[in-house]
């Protein structure tokens, strides 16, 4: 469910002539982390709290 919601959501950002998605995700989450790694999202330590993951990925294909 979750590749699903965030590969619309890409989809979304897309049509509306956005480059990228960004976001944060608790480190905790692989539910939310391992989608969001199978879209292309980079994913890195937050620098000011380690329960925080930044995500972010390009929306060009």
């Amino acid at each position: 469910m979750g590749h699903q919601l965030v590969r619309n959501l890409m989809e979304i950002a897309r049509n509306r002539g956005l480059n990228s998605m960004e976001g944060q995700v608790l480190s905790s989450s692989k539910k939310m982390l391992e989608p969001v790694a199978s879209l292309g999202f980079r994913i890195e330590d937050d620098p000011d709290d380690d329960a925080i993951k930044q995500i972010e990925a390009s929306l060009h294909t």
